[in-house]
């Protein structure tokens, strides 16, 4: 009896001790977050020329990052880098840039940055694309990405223009 009982309290001393440490002091670190941008007509040229650098700088280290493995005829090294490093980074910027979207929506469906949007959220199909086609080995992918990216820099570059 007196063991069942010394086991009962090492057990509820146990209980608290974990109880006690689960509702303790340190709080988890809250992540930081952007400051939510309210679009209008004095801030609009610098958000775009900022995104616009933004779309290019995401788009480039893609194909920078593809190319490196094209050269050393390692696709599986642009699938690691695509999955590991560059999906999440762009990912990360997408959820903010959709944010900034769904918050300024009446005043972005009137701005000629609403085509830089739909470029930014399409990257990432672009990066599926050449995984795909450098595992395939499908240089008719490849080659209609190469175009698709073109053109969507060509756009980009239009909305540079307008905005400077």
């Amino acid at each position: 009896m007196k063991l069942v009982s010394n086991l009962n309290y090492v057990l509820l001393c146990l209980c608290m001790s974990l109880f006690i440490t689960a509702c303790g002091g340190d709080k988890a670190p809250e992540e930081t977050t952007p400051e939510m941008i309210v679009l209008n007509d004095d801030n609009i040229t610098v958000f775009t020329l900022r995104f616009a650098k933004e779309y290019i700088h995401t788009l480039n280290k893609l194909i920078s990052g593809f190319h490196e493995a094209k050269k050393s005829n390692s696709s599986y090294n642009f699938v690691l880098y695509r999955n590991k490093t560059w999906t999440p980074e762009y990912i990360e910027r997408k959820h903010y840039y959709e944010a900034i979207l769904k918050n300024n929506s009446a005043y972005i469906a009137t701005s000629p940055v609403k085509p830089l949007f739909d470029k930014f959220s399409s990257l990432i199909f672009i990066g599926i694309n050449l995984k795909n086609g450098l595992l395939d080995q499908d240089q008719d992918k490849l080659q209609k990405t190469m175009i698709t990216i073109e053109e969507d820099k060509a756009v980009v570059k239009a909305i540079i223009k307008s905005a400077s």
